[in-house]
């Protein structure tokens, strides 16, 4: 296709800036109108940062019960639920215990009088062919309804729908989310080069035999070829093989501020390549509440096991094994948990207030993490509303907005009319805010995120404030680490010489349900090893 030719007019350029000002002048008097008129309801949910900030000077009381178990497990997300999901499948004692009222972490859920939605993490890629443990779960539940695993047959209904995504670009939208429109040859030729090397990445194997990108990290290759990839940025990477391309710039800078929370300036090449490579499967599960759909199937199976509303908040070693210290804060009293294992599935910079012992303290001092805020709208919709020239899709992104874009909860819905629907919005907000998007989100009223939602909106939905009911805003301090050059290359964050296990996400720096629940049955198989 031949692209248009490009003549710089600069009286006509300063023309075109003034009357894009005035227009987004015009187009926030308009906002403001209506945000004098109308109140949204809606509040603000999320982690319970109040909780865990008591943990930086901790004044909880002393233990005055005891409990014994084998297994003490931290944190009911989805890599917590794993390892208890599995000590429980083969028969062996633990407890989990939850710092908030109910289980998710970032695979949390809600609902209003639409249905469920997401607050967190969305959806899942049809597994790998060798990730057998995590087919076998999905079969427990119901997603893959055939009795052979090795040749999985997916439940249609959760099977993403078309259309499975759309872009808007140039004032209007196109089917999928690589740039399509106004590219010139060049560009075409970029974009086609790019997916040719990352199929060839997918391709590789390493001379230890491993492929070069896979799921679970731990099983890519450690070839010194694929881990020079981590000592650049994604920015280094694409400027190494020529990619001079905007709309291919947006599209890889996108896919790594979607996956990770930071764009190809801070990113880890590996990492970059990895959203690309490690997968071979292109469909996508889904569900209305998002990955709350495999929580819950994991939490189902273990909840009389689990203990809400209670933080661990010391943690010694003894002779005997360990002593865990936990306040439960709806009764206002404290446990001394006699233990011989803790798998530790909270994120990694509270251990360093639990586990005092020197041996932990000297470890944890190498362990430089950078942690992502996130922010999730979740925005009620009537359902007449005219979504544009092309359909409704479940993946909606604006080519020029700051935000991700946002998921349409009823997309799997076989119902041809609904009275509502709601729409999930995600924004990394060092994006926007960098060093102070933590502050920033936190001081933040709900009246303000819902005037930065609707902005976003009315870019490329025109008079959709009209059509909103509801706005509920959850935020997520620490949502994920930035997978950093270097990142790869560190050591590994373990401790099963102390009989702790630690089994989050942000050890791995890549924040997906695969990852998570092949840490939490790794710890579990272990546990399981020791005691045999």
């Amino acid at each position: 296709m031949n692209g248009p030719s490009i003549n710089i007019n600069r009286r006509k350029l300063l023309l075109g800036a003034g009357a894009i000002a005035i227009s987004s002048l015009v187009g926030f008097r308009k906002l403001k109108e209506v945000w004098q008129r109308k109140k949204y309801f809606g509040e603000v949910s999320g982690a319970n940062f109040a909780r865990g900030h008591q943990l930086r000077d901790p004044k909880f009381p002393k233990p005055n019960k005891q409990k014994q178990t084998k297994t003490l497990i931290i944190g009911a997300g989805v890599s917590g639920l794993s390892a208890a999901y599995h000590l429980k499948k083969w028969g062996l004692d633990f407890d989990v215990i939850e710092l908030d009222f109910k289980a998710g972490g970032n695979s949390s859920f809600d609902s209003n009088s639409s249905g469920t939605y997401p607050q967190g993490a969305h959806y899942l890629p049809i597994p790998n062919s060798d990730l057998i443990e995590l087919k076998e779960f999905l079969q427990s539940i119901g997603v893959i309804t055939n009795k052979n695993i090795e040749r999985p047959e997916y439940n249609p209904e959760y099977l993403c729908h078309d259309l499975k995504d759309r872009l808007y670009l140039h004032g209007k939208w196109q089917e999928g989310l690589v740039p399509q429109k106004g590219l010139t040859d060049k560009d075409e030729s970029e974009i086609e080069h790019f997916y040719k090397l990352m199929e060839q990445f997918k391709n590789s194997i390493g001379r230890d035999g491993k492929r070069a990108f896979t799921i679970p990290l731990k099983n890519s290759s450690d070839d010194p070829e694929f881990l020079e990839l981590d000592k650049i940025t994604m920015l280094e990477f694409m400027q190494k093989h020529g990619f001079q391309s905007s709309y291919l710039k947006w599209y890889v800078n996108y896919c790594c501020r979607d996956d990770y929370g930071a764009g190809v300036k801070e990113v880890s090449a590996w990492a970059g390549i990895h959203y690309f490579a490690a997968r071979t499967e292109e469909e996508v599960l889904t569900w209305p509440n998002g990955n709350g759909f495999l929580l819950n199937g994991l939490y189902e199976k273990v909840a009389e096991h689990v203990q809400l509303n209670s933080i661990l908040f010391n943690v010694e070693k003894k002779q005997s094994g360990l002593e865990a210290s936990v306040f439960n804060f709806k009764t206002n009293e404290s446990i001394l948990y006699q233990v011989e294992n803790i798998v530790y599935a909270a994120p990694l910079f509270s251990a360093k207030n639990i586990f005092k012992f020197p041996s932990f303290q000297n470890y944890i001092q190498d362990i430089n993490k950078k942690y992502v805020p996130w922010m999730v709208a979740n925005i009620q919709v009537k359902a007449d509303y005219n979504w544009g020239n092309l359909e409704l899709a479940w993946d909606n992104v604006n080519y020029h907005g700051t935000s991700l874009g946002y998921v349409n909860s009823k997309h799997q819905s076989l119902k041809q009319v609904n009275e509502l629907l709601t729409i999930t919005q995600y924004w990394d907000l060092m994006h926007e805010y960098g060093a102070k998007a933590r502050l920033k989100a936190l001081t933040t009223t709900h009246g303000e995120w819902c005037e930065k939602v609707i902005r976003e909106l009315e870019l490329t939905h025109p008079n959709i404030s009209d059509a909103i009911e509801k706005i509920d805003i959850s935020l997520w301090g620490h949502a994920m680490v930035i997978p950093r050059t270097g990142f790869r290359t560190e050591a590994p964050f373990e401790m099963d010489e102390e009989s702790i296990y630690f089994v989050h996400t942000d050890k791995n720096c890549v924040s997906i349900f695969e990852e998570a629940f092949y840490n939490g049955l790794l710890a579990s198989q272990k546990i399981k090893e020791k005691s045999n």
